[in-house]
C-alpha cells in the first residue's frame, strides 16, 4: 500500500540513545480517539490515502468498487461532525492503482493515480471547488503504465510526482507540474531497474529528496536533486526489507525508517548525519517484526514512528524519540487487530493524525478526554494568542476572583508555572518554554476551568 507523507522539517539534536520501546505516559488522559465513526467507509479500504490540508482538515482517498474487480477513487474529508463525499464519487476512468493524495498550500486535494481504461496511464486530478479535474488532461502525467507512485508539495507550492515507469524497466522518475504542464525533474529512470517503494520529500528550503528499494538482495538509495541531476546521499543501506519511509529535517539531512532484516525485520531508523547513515539508536527499535513503517517529526522537533507489529496478526502502533528514549504514545496497541497504518501527520498546533486500514478506512488522533468538556465551557476561558511564541493572554470570565490558583503542565505532566492570582486578566511571560503543547488550569474556591494552548 503506498502511503503519502505530509512532512513537517524542524532540526533536532539529541545525545544519548535507547532501544527498547518503553511505555509513555498519558497526562491528563490523553488516548487515540476516533475521527467521526470507526471503520467510516464501511467494508471498503482499497488502496486508502490519508493527510491533513493546511488548515488542518483530514482528507481521505479510497477506491469504491464499481465492478468484480475493478475500483475508481473517492475522496471524503472531515467537517468536524463527520466524513463528507469531496465533489463526484467516484471519480475517474477504468480501474486505477497506486493512489497519493495531497493538499496544495491554497486548500485544493490533489490525487495522482494510475488508471486503465483501457490502457494504463499515469494521471492527476484536483478538486476545484465544484468537481474533480484533470491537471491538465487524462494521462497527461505519464502516458504509460506506473507503479509506487507518490505526490508532494514542494515549499514553493508546486505539486510533484513520483513514481517507477513501467515502460523504463522500472526505473524511477520524477516530474513537477509548472501551471502548464507536467515536466521531468532532472533525466528520466534515473534509478537502476526494478525500483520499488518510492518516496519523496523536501527540506524547508526545497531541496529535493527521493527514497527507494532495488536490487537482490535489495538496497535503499537516496537521492538528492542537486538543480541539475538526482545525485546520490551517503552509501546504499543494505536491507532486505520491503517497506520503507522517508522524512527530511530542517538541517538538510533525510531519515529512513524501514522494516530490518537484520533484526528479523523489526523497525530500525536511520538518519544522514552530512557523511554517511547511521542508525538513530540501536536496528531493531521494536519488540516485533514490524510492516508499514512511517516516519515524520512534530512540530517539536521531535521524530515519530508509526508501524504494524504483528506475531500471528498485525496491529498499529506510535512511537516517538522522547529525552533520549522511543517511547508509545499512549497505549502501545491502538487499532484493532489485522490493521495496517498509511500515513502519520500533524496538525501545526503539534496534534499527531494516523489512519489506517482495519475493515474500513479509520483515522484517529491523539488528544485528551476531556477537550470536549473544556470547550463546552462556553469561552469561560480565553487564551491567546494560540498559538503564541513569547506572551500569553488568559481571560477567565467569571465573577469569583478569590482564592484563584494557576497551573501550566506540558505533556508530560511536568508542572511549568504554578503561582496565585488575582483578577480575571493575565498575561504571562512564556518566552523560556519550549515548543510545544501546555495546559492551564485555574482552581477556584467553587470551580475548575481549563485550557491549552501551543508555543511556536
Amino acid at each position: 500500500m503506498k502511503m503519502t507523507l505530509n512532512l513537517f522539517f524542524v532540526i533536532i539534536s539529541i545525545q544519548a540513545f535507547s532501544q527498547a520501546v518503553i511505555p509513555g505516559d498519558s497526562p491528563l488522559e490523553f488516548k487515540w480517539k476516533y475521527v467521526g465513526s470507526p471503520d467510516f467507509t464501511g467494508s471498503d479500504c482499497y488502496w486508502f490515502s490519508f493527510t491533513l490540508g493546511p488548515d488542518g482538515t483530514p482528507y481521505a482517498s479510497y477506491g469504491i468498487q464499481t465492478g468484480y474487480t475493478t475500483y475508481l477513487p473517492a475522496v471524503k474529508k472531515f467537517d468536524g461532525t463527520q466524513w463528507v463525499f469531496v465533489g463526484s464519487h467516484p471519480f475517474g476512468n477504468g480501474y486505477y492503482d497506486y493512489p497519493s493524495l495531497a493538499v496544495s498550500p491554497s486548500g485544493e486535494p490533489y490525487l495522482a493515480f494510475e488508471e486503465c481504461s483501457p490502457y494504463c496511464h499515469a494521471s492527476c486530478m484536483k478538486y476545484n471547488g465544484s468537481d474533480w479535474v484533470y491537471v491538465n488532461s487524462q494521462g497527461d502525467l505519464l502516458g504509460g503504465e506506473a507503479e509506487y507512485i507518490n505526490m508532494n508539495f514542494s515549499p514553493a507550492g508546486e505539486p510533484w510526482v513520483v513514481f517507477s515507469e513501467m515502460q523504463d524497466s522500472e526505473k524511477v522518475s520524477v516530474k513537477k507540474y509548472d501551471g502548464t504542464q507536467w515536466n521531468y525533474v532532472g533525466p528520466s529512470g534515473f534509478s537502476e531497474p526494478f525500483a520499488i517503494q518510492d518516496c519523496l520529500a523536501f527540506s524547508a528550503s526545497g531541496e529535493a529528496y527521493v527514497a527507494y528499494r532495488y536490487g537482490n538482495p535489495p538496497y535503499i538509495r537516496i537521492r538528492k536533486f542537486d538543480g541539475t541531476n538526482w545525485v546520490t546521499v551517503g552509501t546504499p543501506i543494505l536491507q532486505e526489507g520491503f517497506f520503507l519511509s522517508l522524512a527530511v529535517d530542517t538541517s538538510g539531512n533525510p531519515w529512513v525508517a524501514f522494516d530490518d532484516y537484520s533484526v528479523n525485520f523489526r523497525l530500525s531508523v536511520m538518519r544522514f548525519d552530512g557523511s554517511q547513515w547511521i542508525y538513530f539508536g540501536q536496528p531493531g527499535i521494536s519488540s516485533t517484526r514490524i510492516s508499514n513503517a512511517i516516519i515524520a517529526f512534530n512540530p517539536s522537533g521531535e521524530p515519530w514512528v508509526t508501524y504494524s507489529g504483528y506475531t500471528n496478526n498485525t496491529w498499529v502502533s506510535v512511537i516517538r524519540f522522547y529525552g533520549n528514549q522511543w517511547v508509545y504514545v499512549g497505549d502501545s496497541i491502538i487499532s484493532p487487530n489485522s490493521s495496517d497504518p498509511v500515513n502519520l501527520v500533524f496538525r501545526s498546533n503539534g496534534e499527531p493524525f494516523v489512519g489506517f486500514c482495519h475493515t474500513g478506512c479509520n483515522v484517529v488522533k491523539y488528544d485528551s478526554l476531556y477537550t470536549g468538556i473544556w470547550l463546552n465551557q462556553l469561552g469561560k476561558m480565553l487564551l491567546y494568542p494560540n498559538p503564541a511564541t513569547s506572551f500569553i493572554t488568559i481571560n477567565l470570565s467569571i465573577q469569583e476572583t478569590l482564592e484563584q490558583t494557576l497551573k501550566i503542565t506540558d505533556l508530560r505532566g511536568i508542572r511549568m508555572l504554578e503561582k496565585p492570582l488575582s483578577g480575571n486578566i493575565m498575561n504571562l511571560d512564556i518566552s523560556d518554554f519550549p515548543s510545544g503543547i501546555y495546559f492551564v488550569e485555574i482552581t477556584c474556591r467553587e470551580s475548575s476551568f481549563y485550557g491549552k494552548f501551543c508555543k511556536k
